[in-house]
């Protein structure tokens, strides 16, 4: 079967990633400028913008915002909260926590965060908690997941 049509007349499924790729990309064009205009505030504004950005992109698992931030900022590490470090670990998000460990920054923030209930570490946490359902669904097997969750407890 060929497909002898115009590319422009793609199926609504193929067209739905298409867009979402193309939204991708502007988004990341997008923070790029953003990211250059930002740079050259002062530094409690940029401070404030970049936190909040740090905060959104851990939260939603997104590692090309905090590359981008990184890249254009560096300082920017300095303002990392223990709480974005907390949010990748409860919701699992291996991508932006593996960068993290690139910047040498886990160390520092795997002693800071503390659990307020009994002063545990973050590593106390990964090992107590179950990963949320929605990342533990992505492998279909319960010896995968128990083999994901070994990971977080074992980074």
């Amino acid at each position: 079967m060929q497909y002898s049509g115009n590319w422009l007349d793609v199926p609504p499924p193929i067209k739905h990633i298409q867009e979402t790729k193309t939204m991708h990309s502007l988004t990341l064009q997008f923070l790029n400028h953003l990211c250059t205009k930002v740079k050259d505030l002062e530094v409690s504004r940029a401070k404030e913008i970049f936190c909040q950005s740090f905060i959104t992109g851990a939260k939603y698992g997104i590692p090309e915002i905090l590359e981008e931030i990184i890249k254009s900022y560096p300082f920017a590490l300095e303002y990392l909260n223990e709480d974005v470090f907390k949010l990748e670990v409860l919701n699992r998000h291996e991508n932006i926590f593996n960068l993290i460990c690139e910047t040498g920054m886990h160390r520092q923030l795997i002693i800071r965060t503390r659990d307020d209930s009994n002063n545990d570490n973050i590593l106390h946490l990964a090992g107590k908690l179950v990963g949320p359902p929605h990342r533990l669904s992505l492998v279909s097997s319960a010896s995968l997941q128990m083999q994901r969750e070994l990971h977080w407890f074992l980074f």
